[in-house]
């Protein structure tokens, strides 16, 4: 899972920024992890004390030290803000992976006879009107970690827009 310059190996616990190893700990790496499986979606406190605690009984704060720890660690994404924000009495949403791809993207060297712009960007699945706005702008959308929504892709069909959806962040960059 990457985002980002970090990675994370949920199977190996291994995270690494830039290639390099991070020390996160076992509770770290399994709430990331969910937090990861479900970029810009809320998880619930119930989900996240689940996925890092198993069904053991413990207090709610220890799932806030954890995230607290996370925030440390990660640092701020690319403009200031945290990877992982806090829904009041819900739970927390990781949000660095649109900003994450939008600074890779804008990032690469084109040349003269392509224009690289970031006409929309947002959380959740592609709808028709992102394609309504990828039509008018004769752009591409990318989806990263959704689909679309409803009948968005009969429309992006129709009017001729080019969708392409990605898991990894580095497949979408090449």
């Amino acid at each position: 899972l990457a985002f980002g310059p970090f990675v994370l190996n949920p199977e190996t616990g291994m995270l690494l920024r830039q290639g390099l190893p991070c020390p996160v700990g076992y509770r770290g790496v399994l709430l990331l992890g969910a937090l990861l499986e479900h970029p810009g979606e809320v998880v619930t406190k119930s989900d996240l004390m689940d996925a890092a605690w198993q069904g053991a009984a413990v207090e709610e704060s220890n799932l806030s030290v954890q995230i607290a720890s996370l925030r440390r660690l990660l640092g701020p994404v690319p403009g200031g803000a945290d990877w992982i924000a806090t829904v009041p009495r819900v739970g927390y949403r990781f949000v660095g992976t649109v900003e994450a791809l939008e600074e890779a993207l804008l990032g690469i060297q084109i040349d003269d006879e392509v224009e690289l712009r970031v006409i929309d960007r947002g959380v959740g699945g592609v709808t028709e009107t992102n394609v309504n706005l990828a039509s008018a702008s004769n752009a591409i959308i990318i989806g990263f970690n959704v689909r679309a929504e409803g009948k968005a892709t009969e429309l992006a069909n129709r009017e001729g827009v080019d969708i392409r959806y990605y898991s990894v962040i580095y497949q979408a960059i090449e």
